[in-house]
């Protein structure tokens, strides 16, 4: 690029000034060419005058010296003939009486004008005079080719003259430019230094002219402009940090919805959740149709967008869309999300635990005042069993019976509230979780083998343990072990019990092929009382959710109408604490 810049220049500047001396000189010596050329036709047209005035003031002189016309005639031309041998001829009327008839073209006549005439052709030169004292035509004849042989040879010094000042031209060209040139050369290397980024170099150039000015104008702005490329960098980078370590994802816009920038935060959520559908709409599609939304001049749009998986899991992405103003014109988006799954899942957890203290509480004292009442109805039937058990038969007898059986089912009902109200206080410590869920599933084997369900253990990583309450953790899994097998079909039923580590600790998934639950009944399933089962309580996943929440774990639970039903229990890894 450098080469291409200094021949451009170069050019610019000794192509003119060649242009215009060449031209200049080839004018001039054209000019001189034909003004000399036109001089010496001139010069030998009146050089042919001469003679033909000499020629004929001597055939006057010697009209009187003979006595008859012929003798005249012979004696003139024989005198003339002897002065001009080649270059005269003399026609009387249309009679050649001297000289050599050859040397004129063809078809050549003469008209007797006043004066002498002149002819040109392409050899000769012709001058013609009528003289009417003996009624002959003087012609004088000069050959064109040894005239401008001559000519040529005196003009070759014109032209060397031209050469050596085209030379001499030539050397002042080159020097004028490479003068000229130099310090643009200088300047155009230090602007291609300073576009490719180095900004620590000067221009040395030593002048007191313009060029001199323009040096040190530019020394002065390229230190301006490191001090404020510098800045920019920082502040740039500054910006890219802040950027990077934002936990949002940033993703920014133009008006046409094509994307500018993106920070590592939003590409991970994206790819995240790559496989995370609305209906059939992605993430960034999503975000898409937000921006496009009407909106007022100065209104922030934001939101809380909810997907789902194929394997039915949910996730939340809160989103704020805010324009990219210069002015008053709107130059694009900025679009600010970030994943709330967690959060949503935790705040599901305190919202649940609240609702399960307040239940807690109140199903105390619930509890208390019902149970002292039905003990006393019990003690009363069973002393009127014991009065009227004779007279007692039948209908009647089922009946009594039947009242009995209630107030077992409500005395049962009472203590599950009592246990459920207790304070479940854990007393964790390190188990093994192979040993521990082979004494379980010994506890579920036989309701295992009256269904014929079929049972199966995966342990991925061995050798696991988990830190957690003994007693708690067996009635954690036996409820749950208990609700699978009472969901799945009698011969069809596969309960897939699998174990494997996590970052966080150990994970055990619980996956039955039953009926499943509905999406509106799995936000309720751990509340209390709420059961799917025609003679169950809704205290069962309750305690279990406590249990849990007590051994600084997490239960998850994730079905499909259809499909089954999975739940995923999270423990602390064993030795922790």
């Amino acid at each position: 690029m450098p080469v291409r810049s200094k021949m451009t220049i170069e050019n610019k500047i000794a192509i003119p000034f060649l242009t215009l001396f060449v031209v200049s000189l080839s004018v001039v010596l054209l000019t001189s060419f034909k003004f000399d050329h036109d001089y010496v036709m001139q010069s030998q047209f009146r050089q042919m005058d001469k003679q033909i005035e000499e020629i004929e003031v001597s055939i006057n002189l010697d009209l009187h010296k003979y006595s008859d016309e012929q003798s005249f005639e012979e004696g003139v031309t024989e005198r003339l003939r002897y002065i001009y041998p080649n270059e005269l001829l003399i026609y009387k009327g249309d009679v050649l009486i001297m000289g050599d008839s050859h040397r004129m073209p063809q078809a050549m006549t003469f008209h007797a004008e006043v004066g002498t005439a002149h002819l040109s052709t392409e050899q000769l030169l012709i001058a013609h005079k009528y003289v009417a004292t003996t009624g002959w035509m003087l012609v004088v004849v000069a050959d064109k080719s040894e005239l401008m042989s001559y000519f040529y040879e005196s003009y070759k010094y014109n032209i060397l003259i031209g050469i050596i000042f085209l030379t001499l031209a030539l050397q002042i060209t080159i020097w004028v430019s490479a003068n000229i040139t130099k310090p643009i050369r200088i300047l155009s290397k230090f602007c291609d230094g300073i576009a490719g980024g180095d900004y620590n170099r000067k221009i040395e150039l030593d002048r007191a002219d313009e060029f001199g000015k323009l040096s040190d104008a530019l020394n002065q702005m390229v230190e301006e402009v490191d001090r404020s490329m510098q800045e920019l960098i920082y502040v740039k980078n500054y910006n890219q940090d802040i950027l990077n370590n934002i936990e949002n994802g940033i993703i920014t816009y133009d008006l046409k919805l094509a994307e500018i920038s993106k920070n590592p935060f939003a590409e991970a959520i994206i790819k995240a959740r790559q496989s995370y559908r609305f209906e059939a709409y992605t993430l960034e599609t999503l975000l898409k149709a937000h921006i496009l939304e009407p909106q007022s001049v100065d209104e922030n749009r934001f939101g809380l967008i909810k997907l789902v998986s194929e394997t039915g899991d949910l996730c939340y992405i809160d989103f704020n869309i805010s324009q990219i103003r210069a002015g008053e014109t709107v130059s694009g988006y900025i679009c600010s999300f970030r994943d709330v799954t967690e959060q949503k899942k935790i705040e599901g957890q305190i919202q649940r635990l609240e609702r399960l203290a307040s239940t807690g509480r109140l199903a105390a004292g619930v509890a208390h005042e019902i149970r002292n009442p039905l003990a006393g109805m019990k003690a009363g039937l069973q002393v009127l069993n014991k009065r009227f058990k004779r007279e007692l038969s039948g209908n009647n007898e089922k009946l009594f019976l039947s009242l009995l059986h209630e107030i077992d089912r409500i005395n049962k009902l009472t203590v599950d509230l009592l246990d459920y109200a207790k304070r479940m206080k854990s007393k964790p410590e390190r188990l093994i979780v192979e040993d521990k869920l082979s004494e379980i599933l010994m506890l579920v084997s036989g309701e295992v083998k009256r269904k014929c369900v079929k049972l199966r253990v995966e342990i991925k990583t061995k050798n696991l343990s988990v830190f957690a309450d003994s007693a708690q953790f067996s009635q954690i899994m036996l409820n749950i072990l208990k609700n699978s097998i009472e969901a799945v079909e009698s011969e069809r039923g596969v309960i897939q019990i699998d174990i494997n580590s996590s970052e966080y600790g150990v994970i055990i998934a619980i996956r039955d092929n039953g009926e499943g639950i509905d999406e509106a009944s799995l936000d309720k399933i751990f509340d209390p009382f709420y059961t799917t089962k025609p003679e169950g309580t809704g205290l069962g996943l309750s305690i279990v959710h406590e249990l849990v929440a007590e051994n600084e774990g997490r239960i998850e639970m994730i079905s499909k109408i259809g499909e089954g039903t999975t739940v995923q229990i999270q423990f602390r890894t064993g030795g922790e604490l």
